[in-house]
């Protein structure tokens, strides 16, 4: 998925104002929650070679949130790895020589906490597909069943590239467990 694709279908997951305001969210409030959704054009066209990073290049990412992980609005260089963003405090790294992701420990970026997809074209892939199943049951009053989760996560995990990343994509939709 290229980097535009991703700014529409991620905007696309966002609840609706009137469910935010039924909840009891204020019309501020409401706002600020579906701004996490825009990706915004910078009005720039850098190209990467890899679509995360033409996401990070080219949108302001500055209110996005995916879970847990909110995403730098410009891409940081530090040795072998582009930081790309956070989950709480721990980098999000794309490793330069294959453009795996991962999130790594603060204090040490050699200690690997999630493997989180392939490349990043197959991580927005996989977001796309998360993001959805959150935006379609997290906003519902019905209590999902385990399984259900537990099989979109290894649905994420396989799209993201393979069994590898199940454990991140467990993590991510814990929310709904």
């Amino acid at each position: 998925m290229n980097a535009i694709d991703f700014s529409v279908k991620y905007r696309s997951c966002a609840p609706t104002f009137e469910y935010l305001i039924s909840k009891g969210l204020s019309d501020i409030e409401a706002h600020s929650f579906i701004d996490r959704y825009n990706c915004i054009s910078k009005g720039t066209n850098f190209e990467y070679g890899d679509e995360f990073l033409n996401l990070i290049a080219n949108f302001d990412l500055s209110k996005v949130e995916i879970g847990l992980i909110t995403l730098n609005d410009s891409i940081q260089i530090e040795g072998d790895f582009y930081i790309l963003g956070q989950d709480e405090c721990d980098p999000l790294f794309m490793y330069k020589f294959n453009h795996e992701i991962s999130i790594v420990d603060l204090s040490d970026n050699e200690y690997v906490i999630y493997y989180c997809a392939e490349s990043g074209d197959k991580f927005l892939d996989a977001i796309i597909v998360y993001r959805g199943f959150i935006a379609k049951h997290a906003h519902s009053d019905t209590k999902l069943d385990p399984g259900a989760i537990k099989k979109k996560a290894e649905e994420c995990a396989m799209i993201a590239g393979s069994e590898k990343y199940l454990p991140f994509y467990e993590y991510a939709l814990g929310c709904l467990g």
